[in-house]
């Protein structure tokens, strides 16, 4: 989930090899890319905190997949999540770059 401005927004488990490396290492990158013609990306890297969801698991992954299955399917897809486990990855980008290819 992102903002223009803000961060980078992401859940996952907490107790995944991805959330231990970023604990670890405390930055990370990422990439969106739209394989259709023309080719096309983005990727964004800087720092990120860590938020651990607790309660608030459901509404986090639900307002989320809500914009991707519409409300119930949202509501649905957070149904599957167990609150001791999730948290929130925060990035905040400090480096963008993007092409177009094509």
């Amino acid at each position: 989930q992102y903002a223009p401005g803000g961060t980078i927004d992401i859940c996952m488990s907490g107790s995944s090899p991805k959330a231990s490396r970023l604990r670890a290492v405390g930055r990370a990158s990422i990439l969106v890319s739209d394989e259709g013609f023309p080719y096309r990306y983005v990727t964004a890297e800087g720092p990120v905190e860590i938020d651990v969801l607790g309660d608030r698991t459901f509404a986090a992954i639900e307002s989320m997949a809500a914009r991707y299955f519409g409300p119930e399917g949202g509501r649905r897809y957070a149904e599957q999540f167990s609150a001791d486990d999730e948290i929130m990855v925060r990035l905040t980008p400090e480096r963008w770059h993007s092409e177009v290819l094509g």
